[in-house]
């Protein structure tokens, strides 16, 4: 059985919001920002789905090498989620099935429809996919509640009216 109720806020973001919750809590787990690198499992397609992707989340300061695992799992269903969308296209997603042949070298008669198992497996896969990028923050509404530290700019040295600054 899963946890209940929403994900709680990191304590750095409770910090950060000055709220007295952030004392409440007991030492949170800081992983190291190192790039996450993709097991040697992972097929080449699947390897190169986590490639663009860590390659993203890690310059967003939204995944480290201790999410390479979760990466990997969400790269091998995208992947997997391809093919069965690739089959979909061309095959439909439901196959007539048809009785028993009739007397006289009659031909079978269509009795049903019946969903490809494939297209079962992509609407399992859509979902779990979607759990997933919920968590990386890869949809827009899961973005807005992705906070990440944000270094400051430096301020520009301009002056709009003249007398030097930046050219």
């Amino acid at each position: 059985m899963g946890t209940r109720g929403p994900a709680p806020t990191p304590t750095q973001l409770l910090h950060l919001r000055g709220s007295w919750r952030a004392k409440q809590r007991g030492a949170e787990p800081k992983p190291r920002r190192t790039r996450p690198r993709p097991p040697a499992s992972l097929s080449d397609d699947a390897r190169k789905v986590f490639l663009a992707l860590a390659r993203q989340l890690h310059a967003q300061q939204v995944a480290v090498g201790i999410d390479a695992q979760s990466l990997a799992r969400y790269s091998d269903l995208l992947v997997d989620y391809w093919k069965a969308a690739e089959f979909v296209a061309k095959h439909g997603a439901v196959y007539v099935v048809r009785g028993k042949p009739g007397k006289d070298g009659e031909p079978a008669q269509a009795v049903g429809f019946r969903v490809y198992p494939q297209m079962a497996l992509k609407l399992g896969l859509a979902s779990e996919l979607l759990r997933l990028e919920r968590e990386f923050g890869l949809t827009p509404s899961a973005r807005t509640r992705v906070e990440v530290e944000v270094a400051p700019v430096a301020a520009l040295d301009f002056n709009y009216f003249g007398g030097g600054g930046v050219e």
